[in-house]
């Protein structure tokens, strides 16, 4: 809904094609865009791949998609045949960085509360932390005793306050994650989840293998990775191995140390001692860099709570909050008007004349006129 409003202030037309793996969601939608929206330029199109393939092979102006990866190389590859643009929001394994210098009883509290919202399942939520050896003992047990004192000793307490999973399937394929992901499950795992309730207790592993699925996929689930760590530059190295995320999280009071993790690892957004929060104001851009999306809005920002908004540096990709939205489902037209009047109804310069050169000032004159120009834009 957040990118459709983005779309109406840019003058489109809108179809919109919501996920049949939460039904629900998708009636309530197309509920509120009857009521409220014209049906002429908006409707909401029900359905599963063979509706999603019909869409696809029309000729669109743009196309946005939030999902993954496969289906996202789908969507590209449908657009391309018409050339038409597209914004992917692709989500990936977004990263935590908690180094020696965090204040760790912040770190907690803050990882807490959004990893554990809505199941997990947001699309920037923290995928994985690295937490400096020398305060891994302190941040586990904080974590756990967190979790514990938001679930209650067998794990389901208040357990409506973090929502369904979304679907069976996909509280399957958690089951999976935990399953074979080796480490410690310190609170939490598979014992706790509940299939026909869609229900997966909020779940943290510590030091589970580097090369198992839980690792290998976006988690999109109330499961947190906890691996250790012994100098800043180790922080780095385990994950530029891997895809760009679509969010880059760190916990530290060094400003050395922010700035190195922020040149060292690249994704489509990032935070200072925060979780998820860089989505919440509309000054500030959504979107994904490589494998975590693509589109055309053209700077990365970062918020720090103590420093105020930074522009960080220039980069490109897909972003749809407030004016970077309009920007993107926009077209920026050039329109040239040239006066008529009397005087003023000549060409640019002289037509040619049979037999006569043009004369020798003309090619200097128009070389003058594009540099005067240039200088004019530059400026």
């Amino acid at each position: 809904m957040r990118p459709l409003t983005t779309a109406i202030a840019a003058g489109n037309c809108v179809v919109m094609k919501p996920s049949e793996l939460v039904p629900r969601c998708a009636e309530l939608m197309q509920q509120l865009v009857e009521k409220y929206l014209d049906p002429r330029c908006f409707r909401v199109v029900q359905g599963a791949i063979p509706e999603t393939t019909a869409l696809l092979n029309l000729r669109w102006d743009h196309i946005l998609y939030t999902g993954n990866g496969h289906v996202g190389r789908i969507v590209m590859a449908a657009a391309a045949k018409h050339l038409t643009p597209v914004t992917l929001e692709l989500g990936g394994k977004s990263p935590v960085v908690v180094d020696e210098t965090a204040k760790i009883d912040v770190a907690v509290k803050r990882i807490a509360l959004m990893k554990w919202a809505i199941s997990g399942q947001i699309c920037v939520n923290a995928d994985y932390v690295f937490v400096h050896r020398s305060k891994e003992q302190e941040f586990l047990e904080k974590l756990k005793a967190t979790v514990l004192s938001m679930t209650g000793e067998d794990g389901k307490g208040r357990a409506d306050d973090y929502g369904l999973i979304g679907s069976e399937k996909h509280v399957d394929r958690i089951e999976h994650l935990i399953s074979t992901a080796g480490g410690t499950i310190l609170c939490g795992g598979t014992e706790g989840i509940e299939r026909e309730n869609r229900f997966v207790p909020p779940t943290v592993i510590q030091r589970p293998n580097f090369d198992a699925p839980i690792m290998q996929e976006e988690i999109f689930g109330p499961v947190l990775p906890v691996f250790p760590n012994s100098h800043h530059d180790c922080l780095v190295l385990p994950h530029v191995q891997q895809e760009i995320p679509l969010a880059f999280y760190i916990f530290s009071e060094s400003s050395r140390n922010v700035e190195k993790a922020l040149n060292y690892i690249q994704s489509g957004g990032a935070c200072v001692n925060t979780i998820f929060e860089h989505l919440l104001p509309e000054t500030l851009p959504l979107g994904g860099l490589g494998e975590s999306g693509m589109g055309a809005a053209p700077q990365r920002c970062l918020f720090s709570a103590s420093d105020g908004w930074k522009g960080l540096r220039e980069e490109t990709f897909g972003a749809y909050h407030g004016k970077f939205g309009f920007d993107e489902f926009s077209h920026r037209r050039a329109v040239f008007v040239k006066s008529t009047l009397p005087g003023m109804q000549g060409t640019m310069f002289p037509l040619p004349e049979a037999g006569k050169p043009s004369p020798d000032w003309l090619y200097s004159l128009l070389v003058t006129v594009i540099r005067v120009e240039g200088l004019k834009d530059s400026e």
